[in-house]
């Protein structure tokens, strides 16, 4: 039996302010998830006065973090609000520390100990998904090699459930990133192109990193930055609708649920009871 256990830590310190912001500040939104930043400075985000709804999935709530029923919104850490609210329960603290991160070094050596269906693709994109469920390397990966992920034809290798495993870049260039099964990525380095509109899938990296664009970008199950901080609203300005979000990640738990067997280990006990 699976158990799933969820820690909600109350806020130790409330940083908002009231003031209203023009739209045209661009910004971000998540879904259903909690929000960290790295580094000691706290990182400031403002949420502009009206907001509008990214989509159907979003409401209008002036939030760094939403939620739904289903996906109830998390603590917010590291993080100054000049304009909105964390969440709508205002969970937020000044500062959470971290235990430890996963690598790309860490995983390979886990998975290639632990796990029997890890397949080595030598760089080749054409082979990903090609032995089915499981996970895909590129154990020799110089950091710099770039996978590009470049055209619709590419998207549909991933048609198993796919943990792709590399020292080196992924770059996501199609506008529609969504594949048919479920999709990790832990890398050095991934990048979202200019073109990207939506992506899904579970992405893993030291540095995250977006290209220039005025495009909304949407990210369908979690997105983390390991060891470098990273600004979307830096790189991501929509220009149509600036009330609305530049970039909007939703949590998904069912991209990690079918995942989970190749990022996870089972273990089982027996007793013969007589």
């Amino acid at each position: 039996m699976l158990v799933i256990v969820l820690l909600i830590i109350p806020a130790v310190q409330t940083l908002h302010a009231a003031e209203p912001v023009s739209p045209s500040v661009p910004w971000i939104k998540l879904k259903g998830s909690s929000f960290s930043g790295l580094g000691t400075q706290l990182q400031t985000y403002t949420i502009p006065a009206p907001a509008a709804a990214f989509d159907a999935d979003d409401d209008n709530s002036r939030v760094l973090v939403t939620g739904s029923d289903d996906l109830q919104s998390g603590l917010v850490t590291q993080v100054y609000i000049a304009s909105g609210e964390a969440n709508l329960q205002k969970w937020q603290s000044s500062h959470y520390p971290k235990k430890s991160n996963t690598s790309y070094d860490a995983f390979l050596k886990y998975a290639q100990s632990r796990k029997s269906n890890v397949h080595e693709i030598n760089g080749d994109i054409n082979l990903i998904g090609s032995a089915g469920d499981g996970i895909y390397t590129v154990a020799n990966a110089v950091v710099g090699t770039m996978i590009d992920i470049n055209s619709p034809s590419l998207v549909s290798k991933f048609g198993s459930n796919v943990v792709l495993v590399t020292s080196g870049t992924v770059k996501i260039s199609v506008a529609q990133f969504a594949p048919a099964r479920s999709v990790a990525i832990i890398a050095d380095t991934i990048i979202f192109g200019s073109d990207v509109e939506l992506a899904k899938g579970v992405f893993v990296a030291n540095t995250i990193s977006m290209e220039q664009s005025t495009k909304p970008l949407k990210i369908v199950g979690n997105l983390m930055s390991l060891q470098t901080p990273v600004d979307l609203t830096a790189s991501r300005k929509r220009t149509e609708s600036p009330d609305k979000p530049s970039v909007f990640i939703v949590f998904d738990p069912k991209i990690y649920m079918e995942v989970l067997p190749y990022l996870s280990t089972a273990v089982y006990e027996t007793r013969q009871i007589q």
